[in-house]
């Protein structure tokens, strides 16, 4: 028991001795649990594909560009509409521009590529974001992060077969009112397209030296919809965010935190019944850049940025699946065991814990200290399977309130072994 103990706070010594993870780069692929066994993914190959110095230069173009919004800059608007085809053309994708001018006397276009997929071409999954900006700034974050986040998925989604067909559209006038997507929501209606899901991404790009600390941007809201005009399909929304979740804290160094869709492109789907779901950067202040002038590419946290693409992509290939007949994807490659980051953390008093387990089997969830020692039993009975949510409220097995600290949760079902680590605030 002392040996057990003594090596499990050299375990969590080495963890803590660990620099922050957004600098440090990796020249291995993450790893993934699958069915209790530690695997290699493909999806992992794609991911590790993203590019920060692609995602800079992105954004310093679009920065330089200036202020790209129809009715105040329409030339700049179409100039950076001209580069993006531009930028898929090299890609190796045919490109179709789709006219949006019938609201307010307004005029831009849609951009949009379609990768077919091999198996299932009539089935489509929608990934978008748009490219316009307000009249008062570039929108660097707001939302030139969509575009390159559109840009590399694009990029790197083309290097591999799926399939389902993938749809990327980069929509015009959101920050007049959602009329691209508006626009291009009704036309797959009115041709009765199959859509799966639609998947979009803006303002994700974060905060640079967010509290003068720049590793505090640590998590990315995956947005869930509660108000579908179809009511069943809220609940494939939310089944589609966990996956959405899951990939990114499988996939990435940050947390995914789950919320409810607020408003930006997927609305004109969501109101035509779609199911949808997407990313928002997420912060518990109001972006202080978020529509001014100062909307600029040395107030966003660029590495955050990565992350979170990194994140699209291993969400746009698990569910347009990377094709079997590739040989390089494997049907349910990405388990249902795992364990996801507390939500909120750090937090002050309570702490919400989420949990999946493939198959019903005996699951035990405990709350260590950095000594090693057992704080808390949260979770020690038999389990069905499926997704499980429990709260911790500081408290030890004694209900005795616990210091400020870090702390550290272990889930053990099976062969299945995961532990992350908290922090509890007073």
């Amino acid at each position: 028991m002392i040996r057990t103990s003594f090596f499990f706070v050299l375990i969590l010594a080495s963890l803590l001795a660990q620099p922050p993870q957004k600098n440090i780069k990796k020249d291995y692929p993450p790893k993934i649990y699958y069915n209790g066994i530690l695997k290699q993914s493909s999806i992992a190959d794609l991911v590790n594909q993203v590019s920060y110095d692609s995602l800079y230069n992105i954004l310093d173009f679009l920065e330089q560009k200036g202020v790209r919004s129809s009715g105040t800059n329409n030339q700049t608007l179409n100039e950076v509409r001209d580069w993006i085809i531009s930028k898929l053309s090299d890609f190796g994708y045919s490109v179709s521009v789709q006219d949006v001018y019938h609201y307010s006397n307004y005029h831009g276009q849609n951009i949009i590529i379609e990768k077919t997929g091999i198996t299932y071409p009539d089935e489509k999954i929608i990934v978008g974001a748009h490219y316009d900006s307000v009249p008062t700034g570039p929108g660097v974050n707001d939302n030139g992060s969509g575009v390159a986040a559109l840009l590399e998925i694009a990029r790197i989604i083309n290097t591999v077969q799926t399939d389902y067909s993938v749809i990327m559209v980069w929509f015009t006038g959101e920050e007049h009112g959602y009329y691209g997507s508006t626009e291009y929501a009704q036309q797959v209606f009115d041709e009765g397209v199959n859509i799966k899901i639609m998947f979009n991404m803006d303002q994700i790009g974060g905060i640079s030296n967010y509290y003068g600390d720049p590793y505090v941007m640590t998590a990315i809201t995956c947005e869930r919809d509660e108000r579908n005009t179809i009511p069943e399909n809220n609940a494939a929304s939310w089944a589609y965010t966990d996956t959405l979740a899951m990939l990114t804290n499988t996939y990435t160094e940050i947390d995914a935190v789950i919320d409810y869709a607020y408003g930006t492109d997927y609305i004109p789907f969501e109101n035509l019944g779609y199911v949808i779901t997407g990313y928002y950067e997420y912060l518990d202040v109001f972006n202080p850049y978020y529509h001014q002038s100062t909307d600029v590419l040395s107030n966003m946290d660029v590495y955050y940025l990565k992350e979170v693409i990194k994140g699209g992509v291993a969400f746009t290939a698990y569910i347009a699946k990377i094709a079997s007949t590739t040989g390089i994807y494997t049907e349910n490659i990405v388990s249902e065991f795992y364990l996801l980051k507390a939500y909120p953390n750090p937090f002050n008093p309570t702490t919400t814990i989420s949990y999946s387990i493939a198959d019903a089997q005996k699951v035990t969830l405990t709350i260590y200290n950095t000594m090693g020692q057992k704080v808390r039993i949260l979770v020690n009975e038999n389990k069905v399977a499926g997704r499980h949510i429990i709260e911790w409220n500081g408290r030890n097995d004694s209900n005795v309130q616990v210091s400020s600290g870090i702390y550290f949760y272990r889930l053990n079902a099976g062969s299945f072994l995961q532990t992350r680590k908290m922090i509890l605030l007073k």
